[in-house]
This record gives structure tokens, C-alpha cells and sequence, in this order.
């Protein structure tokens, strides 16, 4: 995004920001647009891009990509459940996975929560 406000400035709005109480950043940013004939979006956004370490998009690759083919298994097997079985959580899917063999025994240890979040 190009800068719409001097760098400079924008870092002394950013501290002013940072510095507000709870419930004055938004007049802190009606002012600044005031000033500078911009929405508080706008100015909102040029601040945002100061920072390079915003950007939460993945550049490298994930540390554990089997992950990813284990939690599609698993939830192969939660969707699908044994006929006896009725609903399943993802511990029982886990446990059924490696009982069967379909993924190593390590994959136990893996937290549930990581293989929900990659469902």
C-alpha cells in the first residue's frame, strides 16, 4: 500500500495510539482524519503498513506437514464412524487411526486442538 502521510508522521500517530486509554483511539484517529483530509480507515491502514510484520500469510513451509495428511485421516474416520460407534470425538478418531495402522503411533501425542484447527 502506498503511504498516504508522511512515515514519520504516521510513527507519531502509531505512538499516540499506542498511548491512548481505552476508548480514545477512535477520536485520536477523527482528528488525524480531519487534518489530513483522509478517512480513518485510510489512516488506519497507512499505519498497518508501516509495520513489516504484519502480514500473517505463511512464507515458508509448514514445520510439521504430516500433520496436515494425519488430520485428514483422522477426520475421515470422525465423519465416517464405525457402524456401532455413533458420533465420535476427535480422541476416539486418533485412537482408532492408530490402532488400525493408518498413522504412526506419534501421532497420538499430537494435541487434539491442532488437529481440529487443521480440519
Amino acid at each position: 500500500m502506498e503511504t498516504i502521510i508522511n512515515p514519520t508522521m504516521l510513527s507519531a500517530i502509531r505512538t499516540e495510539l499506542a498511548a491512548s486509554g481505552y476508548g480514545h483511539k477512535s477520536g485520536i484517529l477523527a482528528k488525524y482524519s480531519a487534518m489530513f483530509k483522509y478517512s480513518t480507515a485510510q489512516i488506519y491502514r497507512a499505519i498497518k503498513s508501516l509495520n513489516p510484520h504484519n502480514n500473517k500469510t505463511r512464507k515458508s513451509e509448514p514445520l510439521k506437514p504430516e500433520y496436515r495428511e494425519w488430520a485428514g485421516i483422522v477426520f475421515l474416520i470422525k465423519k465416517r464412524p464405525p457402524e456401532e460407534a455413533g458420533e465420535i470425538s476427535t480422541d476416539q478418531a486418533v485412537e482408532i487411526a492408530v490402532k488400525e495402522g493408518l498413522i504412526p503411533p506419534e501421532a497420538a501425542d499430537v494435541p487434539k486442538g491442532t488437529y481440529d484447527s487443521l480440519a
